[in-house]
């Protein structure tokens, strides 16, 4: 069985962040942490809120169970921004055992990057971290208001980092690669013309808002 095109797209990706930083040191390492410093801040309160709230559905009604929407499929929405903010975040350990997992052929249907004990990522891609199934939503969400509220909170914040109507951090960090010469499919923000194209109304709208 061969490599998927999707495993050798993550595989590439990650190689080639992580040579980045090895060759160029301990600098780069530092600009680019603190550029993610935010992000991560968020992460961890996103992460603490799922935690607080969901942990003992999900692990019972699906992990365990092995019958989890989240992990269901064998190829997941991942930007280039996520894969450098994995590696910062991660030892070299984490990322030797993704490497390898996406260097073997992948059978069934479950995400390449699930593993015995639980997702192989130190930090998950936005899509999965947002997922919420609809039992979670009904029975969780649905009876309560205010952390219906919180939730919604947290997805819009999201967007303060990813979605490319404004300076965002995934953006800065694919222009900031791409300067040095990388390339990648998962550069959505910098090849997809849909968000191409949302960069181009909001960098026209800014114009319009200077003009006199």
């Amino acid at each position: 069985m061969n490599l998927t095109s999707f495993q050798i797209q993550q595989h590439d990706a990650l190689q080639m962040v992580r040579r980045h930083l090895e060759k160029n040191g301990a600098a780069e390492r530092d600009a680019l942490c603190a550029c993610i410093a935010d992000y991560l801040d968020y992460r961890h309160r996103l992460d603490q809120f799922l935690a607080d709230h969901f942990h003992h559905l999900c692990n019972v009604t699906c992990y365990q169970s092995a019958l989890s929407a989240c992990c269901a499929r064998e190829a997941i929405i991942t930007f280039f921004a996520e894969v450098v903010i994995n590696v910062l975040a991660s030892s070299p350990t984490e990322l030797d055992r993704m490497m390898a997992r996406l260097s073997q052929p992948h059978e069934g249907s479950r995400c390449v990057y699930l593993g015995s004990a639980g997702c192989l990522w130190r930090v998950r891609p936005i899509v999965c971290a947002l997922f919420l199934c609809d039992r979670a939503e009904r029975e969780v969400l649905a009876p309560k208001p205010e952390l219906q509220r919180r939730w919604q909170s947290l997805r819009d914040e999201a967007r303060r980092f990813r979605w490319p109507d404004r300076p965002v951090l995934f953006d800065e960090l694919e222009q900031r690669f791409m300067a040095a010469g990388c390339r990648s499919p998962l550069m959505y923000i910098n090849t997809s013309p849909a968000l191409l194209n949302v960069k181009r109304r909001a960098a026209a709208a800014a114009v319009g808002r200077q003009a006199p």
